[in-house]
């Protein structure tokens, strides 16, 4: 199934990262599945008017899920600059 409109979905770096090498690109590491636990305090941001969804590299797929709901629950009827 197709997400309609279409959505740019990229890597947002942990915002407590300070390693130089910054995060595999992508959600999760291929070899294990797993992203890293520095962004799971992290909130996705978008930008609505591209279709544009910037999401951390998450541990895992439930902590993702956890933090999209979160903040598409609370972040209704704001406005905030990312």
């Amino acid at each position: 199934a197709a997400l309609l409109p279409r959505l740019t979905v990229v890597r947002k770096h942990p915002s407590n990262d300070n390693s130089a090498g910054g995060t595999p690109v992508g959600s999760f590491k291929a070899d294990s599945g797993m992203g890293t636990t520095a962004a799971d305090a992290d909130l996705p941001s978008v930008m609505t008017c591209a279709n544009y969804i910037k999401l951390p590299p998450y541990s895992d797929k439930g902590i993702m899920k956890e933090r999209l709901m979160y903040a598409i629950n609370e972040g209704q009827g704001s406005f905030d600059l990312s």
